[in-house]
């Protein structure tokens, strides 16, 4: 018997759509729920543009340039918040 697919939308389209639809969840509620929220996907995207590989191509691990993007904007989040102890 074949499987039967439930998904409304083709499956090249379900995680950019997926990824989104988190995204906007997450931007929406962090603040209801106690959390500081940053969306990594613009920085990756421009780290993208000039050449960089953030992920490995093999899995959704982050490379040591990805772990530096994400580092410099969670600090600078950090900062902003006023919880780290230089400004």
């Amino acid at each position: 018997m074949k499987a039967r697919s439930f998904s409304p939308i083709h499956k090249s389209e379900q995680p950019s759509r997926r990824s989104a639809a988190q995204r906007k969840w997450f931007a929406d509620n962090a603040s209801i729920i106690g959390y500081n929220y940053v969306d990594m996907t613009p920085y990756f995207q421009e780290a993208a543009a000039k050449g960089v590989i953030t992920h490995f191509p093999s899995n959704v691990h982050l490379t040591a340039q990805g772990q530096e993007v994400v580092a410099v904007h969670v600090w600078d989040m950090l900062r902003k918040l006023g919880v780290t102890s230089t400004q």
